[in-house]
């Protein structure tokens, strides 16, 4: 089968195949209680944006983990998801697409039990320098504009509870 474009892919005729390659690579099982309790941590962040991997379905993902461990402050323990408004798959699209913050804070909360919070991200031009910058919030807060300043610079946004 040779597929010219992804759009042309036809899932419905290719059902069965496509179903036994999501059984080994989607992730579904809300059940994080064994990798918590081994002082596992874990961090999602998705393009809000994103046409490949929809924000909703990690959305919901992280609400069923936080459901099934007996809540937010239980799941705080172990896992912060962070949504990048207006950032396509793996980067692209109007939003703030590059962080080097995630792997840092990771780090920092294995290492040193600190917990991530606000990080920041931005969006280069072609000449390398940052266009914009926002905040990326742990959900379910956002980055709403303070109302006054640059919007083109996340100094100027807080991260807001809905």
């Amino acid at each position: 089968m040779l597929i010219r474009k992804s759009y042309d892919y036809d899932f419905k005729a290719n059902a069965p195949f496509v179903q036994a390659r999501a059984d080994l690579i989607d992730v579904t099982d809300r059940n994080m209680v064994p990798f918590k309790s081994t002082g596992g941590k874990l961090m999602l962040w998705n393009g809000a944006s994103d046409p490949a991997v929809p924000a909703q379905g990690t959305i919901d993902y992280y609400d069923n983990v936080v459901a099934a461990v007996g809540g937010q402050a239980a799941a705080d323990g172990f896992v912060r998801m962070y949504l990048a408004p207006g950032v396509l798959h793996c980067g692209g699209g109007t939003g703030a697409d590059r962080t080097d913050a995630m792997l840092p804070a990771l780090d920092a909360w294995v290492t040193r039990g600190t917990a991530p919070s606000n990080l920041s991200a931005s969006r280069v031009d072609a000449t390398g320098v940052a266009a914009l910058s926002r905040p990326l919030c742990p959900y379910p807060t956002y980055a709403r504009y303070n109302g006054t300043g640059d919007m083109n610079s996340g100094v100027n946004f807080t991260c807001t509870p809905p």
